[in-house]
């Protein structure tokens, strides 16, 4: 997966758009947005061919936790 500006490209080819390359999750609902105010992984609108399939949320997650990991390396 990678995020170039606000598109981010699963490594299937599927592509989503996060504003500002932002992807927040929720604890509560594990609800995943982008940027600040959408949907990004599976909402109702999407159809079920452009909803993400369980590989593509696995690639996410990986994806986020690697994101986090270097957060926190970073803070010491």
């Amino acid at each position: 997966m990678k995020i170039d500006g606000d598109k981010v490209t699963f490594s299937t080819g599927k592509e989503r758009i996060a504003n500002c390359g932002i992807i927040g999750i929720s604890e509560r609902h594990l609800e995943v947005t982008d940027g600040y105010d959408s949907g990004f992984h599976n909402d109702d609108w999407y159809d079920d061919e452009q909803k993400l399939t369980k590989e593509e949320q696995i690639e996410l997650a990986d994806y986020m936790i690697g994101v986090w990991n270097k957060f926190k390396e970073k803070a010491g």
